[in-house]
């Protein structure tokens, strides 16, 4: 799209393309400052830039978020000088929608890190694999041999009879060795060190299967997938909230990319856990639940945290719309899981939120893709 400004930077001329990309009519933009007729989508910063290179009478090359309909839009702008006889008369503006192009390039971006870090999980799960395996087995071991040697040592303490000094020396160093705490505690550490043991397996059997991201769409067990995208986020969210699962066995399984729908999990069990972080009082919760209906199935994440209203709400799927601080997110995870979940996979992805009460996001896929996955593949 074109814009032509005079030299006040008001709007004098748009081309069609305007009011086709923008929904506003060129009558409705004429006279006013580009900057009301489309405001900006972050800070200051680009606006400034521009307006340096307008009073220095210069062009400007670079790339502006637009607020369109509520919802961020980039565009590739190049601005430039127009001269009659060398004299500045006002400034052309020259806009092309890059939008897709960027979703594309940091989708590309967010899937080479899953991949990254489903590699990293499958080779710590296999590293860390052998040596529980061998803890495991001695821990086994000495449950057997300590249960043994108790034996031995009740047997002893009840044949020892005698008032000679040996037999009296013995019994004096059973009594010190309190038998009975021993033969309460011991099992019980044993036993609480298996039950430690075991939890790590979970956990390493769920970095082996989260690390199986596949490479186009199969029959997948979802309930799984969720299970195993929870085992592997423990770390996240175990130490700040408190997880309620409702897992429907009738759910069974549905026809998806399994990486990919992994990492829609993911991005929604971060934005919940990172939303219960920024609450005060410190009483996280968070719930996910698995459930069927005819030829769909749902994966509901529902957190405690801050909320979001309306406004917020309404632009959390932009591109590179954030509300967090720099560092804890780029805008792009909702984006993408958007994109994962209805461009291929014929599903939705929706929130429910209330300000200080929580959010719910609601992941819908349909139990068999649109096309099979061999035509999925060969397309």
């Amino acid at each position: 799209m074109v814009i032509i400004t005079g030299l006040d930077g008001r709007v004098t001329w748009v081309n069609d393309a305007f009011t086709e990309m923008t929904g506003i009519a060129g009558e409705e933009a004429v006279g006013k400052e580009p900057r009301t007729v489309l405001p900006l989508g972050d800070g200051t910063t680009v606006q400034d830039d521009i307006d340096a290179a307008m009073s220095a009478g210069e062009g400007f090359d670079g790339e502006i978020p637009y607020v369109i309909d509520g919802h961020i839009r980039y565009f590739q702008v190049e601005l430039c000088p127009l001269r009659i006889e060398g004299e500045l008369v006002g400034f052309a503006g020259f806009n092309r929608d890059i939008t897709s192009a960027m979703n594309r390039a940091s989708e590309r971006e967010q899937t080479h890190r899953l991949k990254a870090i489903g590699a990293l999980a499958a080779g710590v799960a296999h590293e860390i694999n052998t040596p529980v395996q061998y803890v495991s087995d001695n821990v086994e071991f000495l449950r057997e041999s300590f249960e043994e040697i108790m034996k031995l040592l009740q047997t002893l303490s009840t044949a020892l009879t005698g008032t000679d000094e040996q037999s009296l020396a013995l019994q004096e160093q059973i009594e010190l060795a309190d038998l009975g705490f021993l033969t309460e505690e011991i099992p019980s550490a044993i036993d609480q060190t298996k039950e430690g043991l075991q939890r790590v397996g979970r956990i390493v059997d769920g970095m082996r299967d989260f690390s199986r991201s596949g490479g186009g769409h199969f029959e997948t067990d979802l309930n799984r997938v969720v299970l195993s995208t929870l085992d592997v986020t423990r770390g996240e969210w175990s130490y700040i909230a408190e997880l309620t699962t409702d897992i429907d066995d009738g759910v069974g399984s549905v026809v998806c990319n399994e990486g990919e729908i992994k990492q829609v999990l993911l991005t929604l069990i971060s934005n919940a856990v990172h939303a219960i972080e920024d609450r005060s009082d410190g009483e996280g919760r968070l719930e996910v639940s698995t459930r069927r209906y005819d030829d769909v199935v749902t994966v509901e994440v529902t957190d405690n945290g801050v909320g979001m209203d309306d406004e917020v709400r309404v632009r959390a799927f932009d591109a590179f719309f954030t509300t967090k601080d720099v560092g804890r997110g780029s805008g792009q995870g909702l984006n993408i899981a958007r994109s994962i979940v209805g461009e291929r996979h014929g599903g939705t992805l929706a929130l429910r939120s209330e300000p200080g009460v929580g959010t719910t996001a609601t992941l819908t896929l349909p139990v068999s893709t649109p096309t099979s996955a061999g035509e999925r593949e060969a397309a």
